[in-house]
């Protein structure tokens, strides 16, 4: 299954098809943000996110809307256009466990627009839920586990905006496989 990610930013994006193809383009062609996003200081003075916990309240932050037309041209690679798979959690940078109905109080970070996830991570930020604030993180996961025999496949297509130093994949076993 092909997955496409917007990672979101303000400058610019750098896509990148099967083909190989590379464009640069104006991130304001990519998306619109309508609303603002409060800072990480208004966020931590807020009392939203626990220190030391799974925070349940969540944060709300602008809306993503990304030009979903422009996108699947420029990514036309097979699949590109395949619906988010449905039975997945996130991780934010306050609670590692939030369940698919509770992501719209998780906006800051974690957006969906159509086939389209939408990851973001602000300068700054740190991790609250645990003693690890260098483990600042956003990501989805697939709820259930894999069975031991078969091969797994997973593709992706990312929409990288304002790139900075970042895993922006990673596997993990487990334990049955």
């Amino acid at each position: 299954m092909n997955r496409k990610f917007l990672l979101a930013g303000t400058l610019f994006a750098i896509i990148t098809t099967f083909a190989h193809t590379t464009w640069a383009l104006s991130a304001a062609n990519l998306y619109k943000q309508v609303g603002t996003d409060p800072s990480w200081q208004q966020i931590k003075a807020g009392g939203q996110l626990v220190l030391g916990h799974n925070s349940n309240k969540g944060v709300r932050g602008s809306k993503i809307i990304v030009n979903l037309k422009l996108l699947h041209r420029l990514e036309a690679a097979p699949g590109a256009t395949n619906p988010i798979v449905r039975d997945i959690a996130i991780h934010t940078v306050g609670n590692s466990a939030i369940p698919r109905p509770d992501f719209a109080r998780w906006s800051r970070w974690y957006q969906e627009d159509g086939n389209v996830q939408i990851f973001r991570l602000f300068k700054g930020e740190t991790n609250v839920r645990n003693k690890r604030p260098m483990a600042a993180r956003i990501e989805a996961y697939y709820k259930k586990a894999w069975k031991a025999g078969p091969w797994h496949e997973w593709t992706g297509e990312y929409t990288i905006i304002k790139p900075g130093g970042a895993c922006i994949f990673q596997v993990f076993n487990n334990k049955r496989v």
